[in-house]
């Protein structure tokens, strides 16, 4: 019993005594406004990219189109 349950609960106790201080350092990082509103603005960017290269893509495949009916 010593060997298996003492060393058990004194780790146990030990996790538990950080346990607080986990949480605040958890919850710190997860709301840190800051790097948030950079992802955001990261995303928006990203976002207004993508649909600038979808809209040259779909030009590109109606002027395709169209020197593919010329040819014909």
């Amino acid at each position: 019993m010593e060997v298996e349950v003492i060393p058990y609960f004194s780790q146990r106790r030990a996790v538990l005594s950080n346990h607080g201080s986990i949480i605040a350092q958890v919850q710190g990082e997860a709301l840190d406004t800051e790097k948030l509103e950079n992802l955001a603005r990261y995303e928006i960017f990203l976002d207004r990219k993508l649909e600038r290269i979808l809209s040259i893509l779909l030009k590109l495949q109606a002027l395709r189109k169209e020197q593919e009916q010329d040819a014909e």
